[in-house]
């Protein structure tokens, strides 16, 4: 399964555009904690590729929103021995 961690940065709030950020990344954790919980695998890709211009438009996204990570969640397949 594919999850896509969304942010969005409220410019206008009280709280830092720092502050929210760091607010979707203990998200993130507490996404990868509780799929170990729960016996699954996870594995995060994130960087400046989430920023890119088609994946955005693509995904239908308003100016303020971002994908922030993506979390792949499964099992884990051993590799096979030759």
């Amino acid at each position: 399964m594919l999850l896509a961690l969304m942010a969005t940065i409220d410019y206008l709030s009280d709280v830092s555009p720092k502050e929210q950020a760091k607010q979707a990344g203990a998200a993130l954790t507490d996404l990868l904690i509780a799929s170990h919980q729960l016996g699954y695998d996870t594995a995060v890709q994130a960087g400046p590729w989430c920023m890119d211009t088609t994946l955005r438009t693509e995904m239908g996204l308003a100016a303020r929103e971002f994908p922030a990570a993506f979390v792949h969640v499964g099992h884990r397949q051993e590799a096979a021995l030759r």
